[in-house]
């Protein structure tokens, strides 16, 4: 089995290869897919991640939490931890150290007891078990916060058969592709 760094190399190519057109239309359907989804239509609070790079586009999937009523929590990243604060506007967001968009960290912190939590990926393996970006944040977060129903957001192929993992890996509820939805069973 490949090695976690050699997996990221070979996802990050894959989006960089992947044409300007096929980015946005499958971003539209990840986002379609997702905002479908009955954890989602239920959700009073969505905590998401600002789209980066050639990541799954999530400032529609922020709009329509937006136009619908939904608490939006983003990350914010200091030192170690990862902690998520209110989204009201893209304005108010600042570069964190990896050009990376998040919350200023003032005010309020996401509880993390309610709603659901759209996750980050550079693939997704038959289990919900995901390749991050080797930061260990989501996983930390996740640990503590157990309650969220935890979707991963990816292209359908960054869907991989198996990945490494370790004790502290946490695996998703459901993963999110362009062409549709999958559960996976517990």
């Amino acid at each position: 089995m490949e090695t976690k760094q050699a997996i990221r190399q070979v996802q990050l190519q894959k989006r960089r290869e992947m044409s300007e057109a096929d980015f946005w239309k499958k971003s539209e359907q990840i986002a379609k897919h997702l905002t479908r989804l009955d954890q989602f239509c239920q959700a009073t609070e969505v905590y998401l991640f600002a789209s980066f790079g050639r990541e799954p586009d999530t400032w529609r999937i922020m709009e329509d939490c937006l136009k619908q009523g939904k608490r939006i929590w983003l990350p914010k990243i200091a030192g170690k931890e990862m902690d998520f604060f209110p989204y009201e506007k893209k304005e108010c967001l600042i570069r964190n150290r990896f050009g990376m968009l998040e919350p200023d960290g003032t005010g309020e912190k996401g509880t993390g007891k309610t709603g659901m939590i759209i996750v980050p990926a550079l693939t997704v393996d038959k289990e919900g078990y995901r390749v991050g970006y080797g930061g260990g944040y989501y996983d930390r977060y996740l640990k503590e916060h157990r309650t969220l129903y935890k979707a991963g957001i990816v292209f359908s192929c960054q869907l991989l058969k198996k990945v490494p993992r370790c004790k502290y890996d946490i695996p998703l509820d459901c993963v999110i592709t362009e062409e549709g939805m999958f559960r996976f069973h517990r």
